[in-house]
């Protein structure tokens, strides 16, 4: 059976130079996603974004002060995929390649929509922008039927839901660009 859990972390952007970027130390408690050389996102729960936002910003005040952070959270539709099939899911709605390594971080469309995803060990992150939030589920479930495809009730976005506290997840190299 295939689990289709809505979610909603804090999506926090950073963009700044590369080398501020490079040279940001981790932030705990975030999954940090290397979207283009000058962007980094960052996940995390609810309670943690204003510590989040606070690190980032510091860590700015000192190495880009041009940089900027940005919470937009309010933007992405965001799920946990879980269960066996959930690779078939981005197989049958998208032609990225899967990396065997987990975790991994993937950009590219997804139901025709542009999307980031984040394969952890147990479970997978995907992301849309929220205006099409409501067609991308309604395509995972159409499209995997036969997977006993079913929507839960919304959770709480925790670091564990992914089976993984990676520190920064850099974009697989193949099949993706910005």
């Amino acid at each position: 059976m295939l689990e289709l859990t809505p979610t909603s972390p804090r999506v926090i952007t950073c963009l700044a130079t590369e080398d501020s970027l490079g040279a940001m130390t981790t932030v705990p408690d975030t999954h940090m996603l290397r979207v283009a050389p000058g962007e980094r996102v960052f996940l995390c729960p609810e309670s943690l974004a204003q510590d989040v936002i606070d690190r980032i910003m510091a860590h700015l005040a000192e190495s880009d002060p041009d940089g900027m952070v940005v919470d937009q959270s309010d933007g992405w539709s965001v799920w946990i995929l879980r269960g066996r099939e959930r690779d078939e899911v981005i197989a049958r709605l998208s032609v990225l390649p899967l990396p065997e390594e987990r975790p991994a971080f993937l950009q590219g469309a997804v139901a025709q929509v542009q999307a980031r995803i984040l394969l952890g060990r147990s479970a997978t992150c995907l992301m849309v922008p929220a205006p099409v939030g409501h067609h991308v589920e309604s395509r995972i479930v159409q499209a995997c039927r036969d997977l006993e495809a079913r929507v839960s009730a919304a959770e709480s976005f925790e670091l564990s839901l992914l089976g993984t506290v990676q520190a920064d997840m850099s974009i697989a190299e193949e099949g993706v660009g910005p």
